[in-house]
């Protein structure tokens, strides 16, 4: 039976039995040389391919879905790859994802079809809206992502950070991260206390401090991190954005 599983490293490991059908061990074993397995140990019939683990848990998720999906093409049935119980959480995971979109999808239609935008704010956030910054704001709230490409001056932090009033109040997020260049940091800073009243209780973020990142949520409300710091580390975010 073939199987896909982790092993200790959290690596991916297929383990393929080979069928004596030219035609499909070859197609498998394109497969996953494409998809980035390589071969570690031929055991008589078995062959062992390892994906290595890697920091983007989306990639990773694909590649299990493409396996499965792959096998089941090939070999004609959805029992073709023995999925182990952690791997089926992964691929649920990623199928809740899935319908997440599609609802946020829906929802930004809707607001794009108003014709009239008063998104609710959050209770402390001072400062007045332009019309067109309304419509973003009840955009982000409506999907609660969003990506934003305006020109310089148009608004954007205050954008930002008046769907973050929001989600403060609710209880949604505790903090704001904020990850970018140096410059760009004082000018938050700025954007805060013209949109709450106050100045905020900051940190920037580079060196030995960024180990403690995880155990400094109790302290400030607001972090900077510059992008090249961000790179090396991705697990201490990563930590720090599953407590707040």
């Amino acid at each position: 039976m073939h199987s896909i599983c982790w092993d200790e490293l959290r690596n991916l490991v297929v383990k393929y039995e080979t069928t004596n059908d030219y035609e499909n061990d070859y197609e498998i074993n394109e497969f996953l040389n494409e998809a980035g397995f390589v071969l570690r140990e031929e055991n008589n019939s078995v062959k062992t391919y390892v994906f290595t683990k890697t920091a983007d848990p989306v990639k990773t998720g694909k590649t299990i879905n493409w396996t499965v999906e792959k096998f089941e093409r090939v070999f004609g049935g959805p029992d073709a790859l023995d999925v182990c119980p952690q791997l089926q959480s992964v691929r649920k995971t990623l199928e809740d994802g899935k319908e997440m979109f599609k609802k946020a999808k829906q929802a930004a239609l809707d607001v794009k079809n108003k014709t009239e935008h008063n998104p609710e704010v959050g209770r402390n956030f001072k400062r007045d809206l332009l019309p067109y910054q309304k419509e973003s704001v009840e955009h982000l709230l409506a999907i609660s992502n969003g990506a934003n490409f305006s020109v310089p001056g148009s608004g954007k932090t205050t954008i930002a950070l008046a769907a973050i009033s929001k989600w403060l109040d609710d209880g949604i997020v505790k903090k704001i991260f904020v990850i970018g260049p140096t410059a760009s940091f004082a000018p938050w800073e700025e954007e805060f206390e013209s949109c709450f009243g106050r100045q905020p209780d900051s940190i920037r973020l580079s060196g030995p401090i960024v180990n403690e990142l995880p155990k400094l949520g109790n302290s400030y409300e607001l972090f900077f991190m510059h992008y090249a710091t961000a790179m090396n580390r991705i697990m201490e975010i990563q930590e720090f954005l599953k407590i707040n």
